[in-house]
């Protein structure tokens, strides 16, 4: 099988400390299912902790290459491609930039991950006026265009962001995994639930809201909460912790390079968003067995469906997260309820299917 050269950029301005963020890991997640088919090239500027990280998997067998903003404005640089992958919104600058400067004559596919409502950038509207014009005229040089949900297809279309042709929609997955012995395993008679949060710790996340929430509904009485991450927000959580007097309720555990560990030692994963393009957190904890409780935004309905409707709450709604959590508080119930997320999760995002959408995508613009 003749093999095409593949270019992954991956947000290259982003730098997590003590690890990487969401975007970051399904870059890496799709450079190594593509690499048995293609050969691969990974750009990125956190070379050595993914080179760490990864030392002796299938990481390997992909080539990994620095890149910054001032090395596409270099002569001697050039991005040797047939199809190049642009990762999120930083990544396609770099790849149109590129072309623009004619340092790729690579066809250039775009994988959308997420996009700021409007709601949440009313207070800036003439910078946000820009953005979408900046936004449709890097879309115009794209010869794919990718998005990691229905509702954040619709969310570009009505902004009229479509590029050259309309999104094409491939939904987000994960591995699935057995693991029902576990969850089996965990007591019945705890005398508080654990309730986990992961995330990058940013104001997207709406972790600092949901302290607050979690003080007045009362939930201390009956649940901790442990917070995996590190980012921005991280000085403000602890100020809020702090505020309600909560250090024996709250945990800040860090960069968890044990997530999954983590998870299956919880009872709810919590997933208080303000928004979201299709969150791999979610899909991560069904695949687990675990129950979740999100908050009521379109991506969150479009994983949960209505069948699962009463896992989704109403941000800052005390009232809310008190009953569900006392709902929940059998465990039978719960163990039932997280058998059946994961088997949804099986059913409808399991990341071979997604692998596969991604590949028909690269042959399609092959030759």
């Amino acid at each position: 099988m003749t093999q095409s050269r593949l270019v992954a950029l991956i947000d290259p301005l982003k730098s997590y400390k003590n690890g990487i963020g969401g975007q970051e890991r399904f870059a890496i997640r799709l450079a190594e299912n593509l690499a048995g088919d293609f050969r691969v090239t990974f750009y990125t500027n956190n070379i050595e902790p993914l080179a760490a990280r990864h030392k002796g998997n299938k990481l390997n067998r992909i080539c990994l290459k620095r890149i910054r903003l001032i090395n596409l404005f270099s002569p001697r640089f050039e991005l040797s491609a047939d199809i190049l992958i642009a990762n999120g919104e930083r990544a396609l600058l770099y790849a149109v930039l590129a072309r623009l400067l004619k340092q790729t004559s690579a066809r250039i596919i775009y994988i959308a991950h997420i996009f700021i409502p409007d709601a949440i950038s009313r207070k800036s509207l003439p910078l946000r006026s820009i953005y979408i014009a900046a936004y449709r005229i890097l879309l115009a040089k794209i010869d794919r265009n990718v998005c990691v949900s229905e509702s954040l297809r619709k969310q570009l279309a009505s902004r009229n962001l479509n590029g050259k042709q309309e999104w094409e929609v491939v939904v987000n997955g994960v591995k699935s995994r057995d693991v029902s012995g576990r969850n089996d395993r965990l007591p019945e008679n705890r005398e508080k639930l654990k309730l986990l949060f992961a995330g990058r710790l940013c104001k997207q996340k709406g972790i600092v809201p949901f302290i607050e929430t979690f003080y007045r509904s009362g939930a201390p009485e009956v649940a901790n909460l442990a917070i995996a991450g590190t980012g921005p927000e991280e000085r403000a959580i602890r100020e809020s912790v702090d505020q309600f007097k909560l250090r024996n309720q709250v945990t800040l555990l860090g960069y968890c390079h044990d997530l999954p560990e983590k998870m299956l030692e919880c009872d709810i994963v919590v997933l208080p968003s303000l928004y979201e393009g299709l969150p791999l957190v979610l899909l991560e904890a069904m695949s687990l067995g675990k129950v979740v409780l999100a908050s009521n935004i379109e991506p969150h309905k479009e994983v949960l469906q209505s069948r699962f409707s009463n896992l989704l709450l109403t941000n800052g709604d005390a009232s809310e997260l008190m009953k569900a959590l006392r709902d929940l508080s059998n465990a039978p119930k719960r163990k039932g309820i997280g058998r059946a997320l994961q088997r949804h999760q099986q059913q409808y995002f399991d990341e071979s299917t997604m692998w596969g959408k991604y590949k028909q995508i690269i042959r399609s613009l092959e030759g």
